[in-house]
């Protein structure tokens, strides 16, 4: 949990995105560019407007359909894994942090690689968070994560 001091306690509003939201990624992201930075000052309004119009919900309680648009919101000019690290700061119970090691854990299961597989992604990752939501409640008690950040750091210390 070395990252925690740098991603999960720094805080900002929930539907702006800050530069503390695009900078505290770097514990996790450290590929950090000129040009990564720059394209979220470029497209802070779009990205505002589309937090404004996700609902704040647990993606075990909403359908993950309305994710589907955020590979073409990257396009060619940020890595969806940034992006998704940023909107997570925003939504931390519905956005999931595209990552080599969820799409490993997730292999058997979806059928798409890379960012084509974050349809299938979405949906899997739902479907186990609705499936352990008991589990995860008992752990979100003791630690004060979102379900979904707990089942990502269960994720990737797995594979550690």
């Amino acid at each position: 949990m070395w990252a925690y001091a740098y991603f999960d306690v720094l805080r900002s509003k929930p539907d702006t995105v800050e530069p503390v939201d695009v900078v505290a990624t770097a514990a996790l992201h450290p590929k950090l560019t000129r040009s990564d930075l720059k394209w979220f000052v470029e497209r802070r309004s779009e990205l505002e407007a589309w937090l404004s119009a996700v609902p704040d919900l647990p993606l075990s309680d909403v359908d993950p359909a309305i994710l589907d648009d955020l590979p073409g919101i990257a396009g060619a000019d940020v890595q969806l894994s940034l992006l998704t690290k940023v909107l997570h700061r925003k939504r931390p119970h519905l956005i999931p942090m595209h990552e080599r090691r969820l799409l490993d854990w997730y292999r058997f299961e979806i059928v798409a690689k890379g960012v084509a597989a974050w349809p299938e992604l979405t949906r899997a990752l739902s479907a186990d968070l609705a499936a352990n939501r008991d589990t995860l409640a008992g752990m979100q008690k003791i630690v004060g994560r979102s379900h979904l950040r707990l089942a990502d750091i269960a994720i990737w210390m797995e594979g550690a």
